[in-house]
């Protein structure tokens, strides 16, 4: 089995953007209360921008971590995938297949019910080139069934 994942992680950068981003968090938020105790408008308030630099670094470090989840896999019978607009796995048998439509990002599947739509645009493109070349070869086979 195949998979492609169709984000690509840096999981060392998303572990020190994250640590980056508590670091500020604390550091904003610890001096911003230390000078707010010398009172209202005495505060230093360049420590909220600390607090809130922080607050965006933790959010890009956790949003890469979330996209790990998205995916394209094939075996010799079926294809598996998870894109980002999807709300579950769906799965395609390839002898179901009765029409393929390749585009620059986009794959066209017909289907005897329906036609679905496989958006390829934050995929790399070695990985999709790899998807196009299994789309051509299934391809061909559809188009050898339905003659």
């Amino acid at each position: 089995m195949e998979r492609i994942q169709i984000y690509k992680r840096q999981k060392n950068l998303e572990i020190y953007v994250k640590i980056f981003g508590l670091l500020f968090i604390v550091y904003g938020m610890t001096f911003l209360i230390k000078s707010m105790m010398k009172g209202f408008n005495a505060g230093d308030w360049n420590y909220v921008f600390y607090t809130l630099q922080g607050i965006v670094f933790f959010t890009l470090g956790y949003n890469n971590k979330r996209n790990e989840k998205f995916f394209i896999e094939w075996d010799e019978k079926e294809m598996k995938y998870l894109l980002s607009k999807d709300k579950t796995i769906e799965t395609i048998k390839f002898e179901d297949i009765k029409k393929i439509t390749i585009q620059l990002y986009e794959i066209k599947i017909g289907l005897p019910s329906t036609e679905k739509t496989i958006s390829l645009e934050n995929v790399q493109f070695k990985d999709l080139r790899k998807i196009k070349e299994k789309f051509e070869e299934l391809k061909l086979n559809a188009e050898k069934r339905n003659y």
